[in-house]
């Protein structure tokens, strides 16, 4: 374990490239962006069971949830234990749970819904709901 200090965004990528895994130790963690920052480089995530882990960690699928320290261990040994096959799907699984999060994709899905709203609004014969009153 190297601790870096301030880095920067090519530093912190390639950093979440060469990485085995990542491991988050903070208890109650709101959302946060560590998790998936880690998963779009392919990197599984060992996190505590609790608070925004719990949304966006899959156990045993993109890393590990763990609820105690011995479990948190056995995480750890877990990750280095698996072999090749193994481990290069849990990158593929976390490649694809990180691209949920794609901000692109959830703008489009927003407009997706707005753009719904609006025809309804019109199909019912209100096409003037979006003035400024």
């Amino acid at each position: 374990m190297i601790f870096k200090g301030n880095i920067n965004d090519q530093q912190l990528a390639r950093l979440y490239q060469k990485a085995r895994v990542t491991v988050i130790c903070s208890h109650h963690e709101p959302f946060g962006l560590v998790p998936i920052e880690s998963m779009m480089y392919g990197t599984p995530v060992i996190a505590h069971n609790s608070g925004g882990p719990q949304e966006t960690i899959q156990h045993n699928n993109t890393g590990f949830l763990y609820n105690t320290e011995s479990e948190l261990v056995h995480c750890i040994e877990n990750i280095f234990a698996v072999d090749r096959h193994q481990y290069l799907q849990l990158q593929q699984n976390c490649l694809k749970e990180a691209a949920r999060y794609d901000v692109s994709k959830q703008v489009f899905e927003l407009e997706s819904i707005l753009q719904s709203m609006i025809d309804e609004k019109a199909a019912a014969g209100n096409d003037n709901f979006l003035e400024r009153r």
